[in-house]
């Protein structure tokens, strides 16, 4: 397994994380300090141990309390917003987080302090994603992996651990696989640089996909372009205008935005190349 793709349970810290801590629960025991050993050698807390047990092992929550003379409601707490095909979905709040929302081309769709995102994208205004079905989620997950999104686009934009993504993902190729093409000229190529290659020949990204018979995820995550420092920018003076109506002073908010929306961010200037240092 490579370095990056290793689980760190000892660590690891899931969605919902108001839900899964190892908080007060009304009835329960108090927390106990007794660390277990997880199964990298590595000692990590209780429910570390027992959402290893839950992703890795795929035991249901029932199994695992009744395997380690746990109190069913711990394993419960430490395992809210997961599933695994152990458990049933539809048990309980297990189903909640189960399903998403996202676009015809397979964007995943979230709102965070009223900005509209698709994947990490932030979307000014909604109504230009059209409308939106709602799948589950795990499905989803497995599907992006297969179409070549790594692991950690996905965690970023569900905004869920890497270790949770890989638990559901692990037993797929994802991003190891590599799939040759052939340009014209005869060249052998990675697939990703072959749909770059008829991108930039102007072939648009649902022909490419349909061309390939390839989900249009795949031709967007090898045409998509890396943000610059001018689109971060921009994307948190949107997240920054969210507050608007949650400031005291809201004419002050709104010159402060108005000067920050008259702000340049400078390009980088790029170095001489290498023979022009030479010479």
């Amino acid at each position: 397994m490579a370095e990056q793709e290793k689980m760190d349970f000892a660590s690891e810290f899931p969605e919902g994380a108001a839900a899964v801590t190892e908080g007060p629960v009304e009835g329960a025991e108090p927390a106990e300090a007794k660390t277990y050993t997880l199964a990298d050698g590595s000692q990590g807390s209780r429910a570390a141990f027992i959402r290893e047990k839950f992703l890795v092992e795929n035991m249901s929550r029932k199994d695992i309390a009744e395997a380690f003379d746990l109190p069913y409601r711990i394993v419960y707490s430490a395992t809210v917003n997961m599933t695994n095909t152990a458990e049933a979905s539809t048990r309980g709040r297990t189903a909640v987080n189960s399903t998403i929302k996202v676009t015809a081309d397979g964007k995943y769709v979230s709102v965070k302090d009223g900005v509209t995102y698709a994947n990490d994208e932030v979307v000014e205004d909604p109504a230009i994603l059209g409308e939106l079905k709602e799948v589950n989620r795990n499905d989803w997950i497995k599907e992006q992996v297969d179409a070549g999104v790594s692991r950690g686009d996905i965690a970023k934009y569900l905004d869920m651990s890497y270790g949770v993504i890989y638990g559901l993902t692990k037993e797929q190729e994802g991003t190891r696989q590599r799939i040759e093409m052939e340009l014209p000229d005869g060249t052998k190529v990675s697939r990703a640089e072959y749909i770059r290659v008829q991108f930039a020949a102007g072939v648009s990204r649902g022909d490419i996909a349909k061309n390939l018979d390839v989900p249009y995820s795949v031709v967007w995550q090898a045409t998509k372009t890396e943000k610059t420092e001018a689109d971060h920018f921009a994307e948190l003076i949107t997240e920054l205008k969210a507050y608007a109506d949650k400031v005291d002073n809201t004419d002050l908010f709104g010159q402060v935005c108005a000067a920050l929306d008259t702000i340049k961010i400078k390009e980088p200037v790029e170095a001489p190349a290498a023979e022009a240092v030479a010479e």
